[in-house]
């Protein structure tokens, strides 16, 4: 680890999903740097923070709303699903 680096943890939501401890040089409230790169903290498929147990939330949370949104996908696919089984012919129409 380098001078007057701290240990942080970068979430990784994508394969392989993890919690992988990072070598943090330098932070600001958006950024960190790493091996002399800046690195936002916060990303749509990562997060750098500075414990385990923050990381392993956000991670907690990322998969949950990604549940929830199949959920509600699932919930309309069924709703729309009903309404076309529910369809009647109408009359006089020619296959009647």
């Amino acid at each position: 680890m380098a001078e007057g680096a701290t240990t942080w943890y970068l979430a990784s939501a994508y394969h392989p999903r993890k919690i992988e401890p990072v070598s943090v040089e330098r932070q600001t409230g958006c950024s960190v740097w790493i091996g002399g790169d800046r690195r936002s903290r916060m990303g749509s498929t990562e997060a750098i923070f500075p414990t385990w147990d923050e990381a392993h939330q956000w991670l907690l949370k990322w998969h949950q709303d990604k549940v929830d949104r199949a959920r509600h996908q699932l919930e309309r696919a069924k709703s729309l699903h009903g309404n076309v089984k529910g369809m009647k012919r109408p009359p006089g129409s020619p296959d009647a």
